[in-house]
């Protein structure tokens, strides 16, 4: 009975670890410098790359953060903790 009920558990580890080995990252992600960079043509650039790395929406919000730097990892923090 017990192996039944980890059926569904274990569908989604290997689901979870088949989505992670098709994500590549040829592609680099260049941070964002707000004094330096133009935000549109960043997120254009980030999405461009993303894509071609085969990343999904949700994997992109969990990185993005990682690709600010200065005011908007600030601001992206405020937002990401306002919306939880």
């Amino acid at each position: 009975m017990a192996n039944n009920s980890m059926q569904p558990n274990i569908l989604i580890v290997f689901q979870s670890i088949q989505t992670a080995l098709e994500r590549r990252n040829n592609t680099p992600l260049l941070l964002f410098r707000s004094d330096v960079q133009d935000p549109i043509e960043w997120l254009d650039d980030f999405t461009k790359a993303a894509t071609a790395n085969q990343y999904d929406n949700k994997y992109k919000f969990q990185i993005i953060g990682g690709y600010l730097q200065g005011f908007p990892v600030t601001w992206f923090s405020q937002e990401t903790n306002a919306n939880t």
